[in-house]
């Protein structure tokens, strides 16, 4: 007879009550709200003159045909210009917010997030080696994304197969990472001494993170990658809640410890190798997101894989936001918004926290 651990139920216990659930159902509505509202005022940000009012009408007459009388140039701004802007630092956000969650809780270390794995870094590098050297897998169009993806996928199995021969021990995954993140990087260095002084320009500005290069594609292919890693991390919640109190305490409760470990490993690999190879590397989001809603004190994974999401996509939207004002009508990289705005956050975080949590 299948365990709860083995099904990925979550137990209804004590402090798992109905008006937790309610809660916890009204946080995560009201973060789903945050993200929709952050959404319709970027989407009022540019010189085209749109308010809040119409930039939601159009919108709304986008997602549902005939429903307002939207003038062309209104509707063209928004939805084929600011909108997939705005969807891709939403989907971008929540992966990383949701992947940042569940790396800390499998690897038990609170500093663990999509790029300790060295995969971000992966990804610079295979971005790096088709811009400078013109060398790539796919055809000149996707040369750069599909390397992106590629070295990502890479530096995710060797952290994976090295993780796997020494029993999938935490330290193990983390220290794996952190040399397959010096070693993309001593590449990507070496792209860069070795190019013109235009290439190496275009090397910095996709390794420090863009969403201006969204398309509708690349918000479909992201999309349908979120489709399975989330439902995926969300029926593994309980397991991945019990892995936080040990491996040892984890097999007691009839948890798979190192299949559940690579599972999760794989689903948040995938999520941020897609995610990056389209946004470029985006700093601190995957770290911070998941502290946020642990200072919160809800005990369901399961909430806090979507509440980090929910997040996430907060501090990447506002982070773009900055980046689209602060010096219009020059617009910032979003990666240097979210380490300048990441860093007094964190310490924020870790002064109320005493400690990471």
């Amino acid at each position: 007879m299948a365990s709860s651990a083995d099904t990925g139920a979550v137990p209804v216990t004590g402090s798992e009550t109905a008006a937790a659930l309610v809660t916890e159902a009204a946080i995560l509505a009201g973060l789903a709200a945050t993200v929709v509202v952050l959404g319709l005022w970027a989407a009022t940000i540019g010189p085209a003159g749109i308010g809040f009012t119409d930039a939601a009408r159009a919108v709304a007459e986008w997602a549902v045909p005939g429903t307002f009388d939207v003038p062309k140039m209104t509707h063209t701004v928004v939805v084929n210009i600011r909108l997939p802007r705005i969807l891709m630092a939403d989907l971008a956000g929540f992966g990383l917010g949701m992947a940042g969650f569940a790396m800390q809780a499998v690897l038990r270390n609170p500093l663990a997030s999509p790029y300790t794995l060295g995969i971000s870094a992966a990804a610079g590098f295979g971005a790096s080696l088709a811009i400078v050297l013109g060398i790539g897998i796919l055809s000149e169009q996707y040369m750069i994304v599909g390397n992106a993806f590629f070295f990502a996928l890479i530096a995710s199995a060797l952290v994976l197969l090295f993780s796997v021969r020494d029993n999938s021990s935490p330290e193990t995954v983390i220290l794996t990472g952190v040399a397959m993140m010096f070693l993309f990087s001593a590449g990507i260095t070496l792209l860069q001494y070795l190019g013109d002084p235009y290439a190496v320009q275009s090397v910095v500005f996709w390794l420090i993170g863009d969403v201006g290069r969204a398309s509708w594609s690349k918000l479909g292919a992201l999309g349908a990658t979120l489709a399975v890693a989330t439902p995926y991390l969300v029926y593994k919640g309980w397991d991945i809640g019990i892995l936080r109190f040990g491996d040892d305490t984890a097999a007691s409760l009839g948890v798979h410890v190192d299949r559940t470990r690579m599972g999760v490993m794989v689903a948040c690999s995938l999520t941020t190798a897609c995610l990056v190879s389209f946004v470029g590397t985006i700093a601190f989001v995957g770290l911070i997101a998941p502290h946020v809603v642990k200072l919160a004190g809800r005990a369901n994974e399961r909430f806090g894989l979507i509440a980090s999401g929910f997040v996430g996509a907060i501090l990447l939207a506002s982070a773009d936001m900055v980046a689209l004002t602060v010096l219009k009508p020059n617009v910032l990289p979003i990666g240097v918004v979210t380490a300048f705005l990441g860093v007094p956050l964190f310490l924020v975080l870790i002064r109320r926290g005493r400690r990471l949590p």
